[in-house]
């Protein structure tokens, strides 16, 4: 009897038990899949945001993003109330320049440059990116390159700067007519400092 008992109570509790067993994994299996469709989807727009950032600062791979130079005109046209110079020309041929020499630094205590095109870099035989605009010039020249920044920093642009510059192997050279302008962002805070001028113009000493 207690037999029987014991095979009516596997047959009844059994099913159950698989039943359940069955339930837990596909829960588990659901989770998971949830879980997996979840992090894929997370994944994918975490990698579309980070694609979208590098798409938005593309620079044609001409190492002048085109968001520095949206920032170098529009701060120029704003504060000069005249159109940029180089309006209207694509990043690389600016950065390939075989006439502008254009530059800018940030507004650390001792401000680093932040862009220089190609023939800046040739010019002053150094890529000048990260290192410390100061060793642009000389020692002696020190005093009056700063005053050019203060007067920048005030009247917001100069037109008509000459100074003497200094390149790495420490050969001086004289620029003329440059143009030196505050770089200002959307909220109108200055941000760095931009300048350009004519490779012609540059007397070597």
């Amino acid at each position: 009897m207690k037999s029987l008992k014991s095979v009516l109570l596997l047959l009844f509790y059994f099913p159950l038990s698989l039943s359940y067993r069955i339930n837990n994994v596909n829960g588990v299996y659901k989770s998971y899949g949830r879980y997996r469709r979840l992090s894929v989807k997370v994944n994918a727009n975490i990698n579309d945001d980070i694609n979208d950032d590098i798409n938005d600062d593309k620079s044609d791979s001409s190492g002048l993003p085109q968001s520095h130079l949206t920032l170098l005109s529009e701060s120029y046209s704003t504060l000069t109330s005249t159109s940029f110079p180089l309006s209207g020309i694509s990043p690389s041929s600016i950065h390939s320049s075989p006439t502008h020499i254009l530059l800018s630094h940030d507004t650390s205590p001792s401000p680093l440059f932040t862009y220089a095109n190609l023939l800046a870099q040739s010019t002053f035989k150094s890529s000048l990116i990260g290192i410390e605009s100061k060793y642009s010039a000389s020692t002696s020249i020190q005093p009056s390159r700063e005053d050019l920044l203060n007067r920048v920093t005030a009247h917001g642009y100069v037109d008509d700067y000459e100074g003497v510059r200094v390149d790495s192997e420490g050969n001086e050279f004289m620029i003329k007519n440059a143009t030196v302008w505050n770089l200002i962002d959307y909220e109108g805070v200055k941000i760095g400092q931009a300048a350009m001028f004519l490779y012609d113009d540059l007397e070597f000493l």
